[in-house]
């Protein structure tokens, strides 16, 4: 999920998840953008190489993956919430599952990288444990952190 402080909700505001449409693609790619800006500010290569793209986030609403965080009547935050797995996450290096063979869900475009840690602390503060990571493609830079969140 990408937030910028500019973007949060006050205290008093409502703050909730709901599914993004495509109309929604415009302030998504805004939010975007700012991050890819943020990333790189931050010395990130994540995102910089023009992944993702308008059409991934175009795919992500149209197979109903993409999720909006709304703060009060804004959309401040965009992730991809994939319940059929990525058959990436079956292969974990430097680690191992709590519970592995189980069915699972991944969250896509949220930001994973290495030097992404507004990301890396966010996810632990939500309960997520760093279990390892994996190979998202063929290169040395497609190795990503891993986490997992087991609901009982």
């Amino acid at each position: 999920m990408v937030v910028t402080m500019k973007q949060t909700a006050k205290a008093t505001e409502a703050t909730y998840m709901r599914k993004a449409t495509l109309e929604d693609l415009d302030r998504i790619w805004e939010i975007v953008e700012d991050a890819r800006a943020l990333l790189k500010a931050d010395g990130s290569e994540q995102w910089q190489n023009g992944y993702p793209t308008r059409l991934t986030f175009q795919q992500d609403i149209e197979f109903g993956n993409c999720y909006l965080m709304i703060a009060g009547d804004r959309i401040a935050g965009t992730v991809t919430l994939m319940p059929q797995g990525d058959t990436h996450y079956n292969y974990i290096v430097d680690g191992e599952w709590a519970m592995p063979g189980h069915p699972f869900a991944t969250i896509h475009r949220i930001a994973t990288h290495d030097k992404n840690d507004r990301v890396h602390n966010l996810v632990q503060n939500f309960g997520f444990v760093k279990r390892g990571k994996v190979y998202t493609g063929p290169t040395p830079d497609d190795l990503r952190n891993v986490y997992e969140l087991n609901l009982k």
